[in-house]
């Protein structure tokens, strides 16, 4: 199982990039498949600022769901998708 270390948007939303520890780094084209919001108001269709923290929604971003089962949040979960 590979852990997401970072996570890094191309600036036209167009790719996401996935850091492993130990896996490389795998890119994810997002169009038209993910929206990215700011994390703090999830409002849609206004730009991210930079160093903030955001979110993305859609599909085919992870090959399963899981829910956090404990607190704090666990540092590894399922592998996401790769190309």
């Amino acid at each position: 199982m590979r852990s997401v270390s970072a996570l890094s948007l191309s600036p036209d939303g167009a790719t996401l990039y996935a850091a492993t520890e130990g896996g490389g780094v795998f890119r994810l084209d997002t169009k038209p498949r993910v929206a990215t919001v700011s994390a703090a108001s999830f409002a849609s269709g206004g730009p991210v600022a930079p160093e903030s923290i955001a979110s993305a929604f859609g599909e085919g971003l992870a090959t399963a769901t899981e829910s956090a089962t404990v607190l704090p949040l666990p540092r590894r979960w399922r592998e996401s998708a790769s190309p």
